[in-house]
């Protein structure tokens, strides 16, 4: 490739058909990508986190050697893409804050969830999104074999919030950022989360924007659709938004609570929890202690000493 890589937007040439093409692809010899290939489904393991609050979360870390070749994958493909502005989650270097920042200040903040976005995402849909990187043939049935489980994105794998992305992308992010552009609200969508804020019109752009989620058929959650008035508590993923960035309750017991997992179940539970590396973790824990530690002194720290406990290797 020439230039800059191209956006998610744009179609590519053809990426890899063939396993030979997918296996220089992965950097990977290709009789252990085929053997690799036909253990995938059975390489995941089901853990039960236990929530701090009591019930627990199911996620399917997979083995060290799929997940290695995931990780492979996940940072080829980044190379390969510009993710769009609005897009934060699961983007390297984009964090929280920067999907709550541009909300700040607006006078109508609008809030609103996919539901069981992982389990909701489909092998058709995810194929979809492959082929439109220039994916195709035997290397992109390969693909999906290594990426899904159960015609659907494994919580706890690395490529899955890649893949997600790339989902929303190509079927809701572009319908909703025209529409938002057009009557200038600004967009951003963290992972399963979306934001909208503006003027008046926000409230109507929001039920637009859950239109199109319903037509693709992911769900939206109901107890997680909110539109908030400058007057009232204007909140974007457990950051208040109102006048400046400001923890809320919610946030920092989010973050008492990794601490705590890490320091019981070890830093790579949590990390694949949430699919990253663990020094992605690490540096994501750090910013939101250094966010907590900019408003309650004390309270940030309090979770610093905690987070200087946790076993990063």
């Amino acid at each position: 490739m020439r230039g800059e890589p191209p956006t998610i937007r744009q179609r590519l040439d053809p990426v890899a058909c063939q396993w030979h093409d997918l296996a220089a692809f992965c950097s990977c010899d290709e009789t252990r990508l085929r053997d690799l290939v036909e253990r995938a489904p059975g390489l995941y393991s089901l853990r039960n986190i236990p929530k701090k609050s009591g019930g627990t979360r199911v996620i399917r870390p997979p083995a060290p050697v799929l997940r290695d070749i995931q990780r492979l994958v996940l940072d080829r493909i980044c190379t390969m893409i510009r993710f769009p502005q609005w897009m934060i989650g699961g983007v390297p270097g984009r964090s929280v804050f920067e999907h709550a920042q541009p909300h700040v200040g607006k006078c109508v903040v609008a809030t609103l969830d996919i539901k069981s976005f992982f389990p909701s995402t489909t092998g058709a849909m995810i194929q979809q999104a492959l082929a439109a990187l220039g994916f195709g043939g035997q290397a992109l049935r390969a693909l999906l074999r290594l990426t899904c489980l159960d015609d659907q994105l494994p919580q706890g794998a690395p490529t899955s919030c890649l893949l997600g992305n790339l989902v929303l992308d190509g079927q809701i992010d572009r319908r909703i950022h025209a529409i938002a552009r057009k009557h200038g609200i600004a967009f951003t969508r963290y992972v399963d989360d979306i934001a909208l804020s503006g003027d008046h019109k926000t409230a109507g752009i929001a039920g637009a924007a859950k239109d199109i989620i319903l037509e693709t058929g992911f769900g939206v959650s109901p107890e997680k659709f909110h539109v908030h008035k400058q007057g009232e508590q204007q909140i974007v993923c457990n950051l208040v938004v109102n006048d400046k960035l400001r923890p809320t309750a919610e946030f920092i017991n989010e973050v008492d609570e990794l601490i705590w997992l890490c320091l019981e179940f070890g830093a790579e539970i949590v990390a694949a929890d949430t699919g990253v590396k663990v020094l992605a973790l690490k540096s994501r824990l750090n910013g939101k202690v250094n966010h907590i530690e900019h408003a309650n002194a004390k309270l940030g720290r309090k979770l610093r000493r905690r987070l200087y406990g946790i076993q990063w290797h």
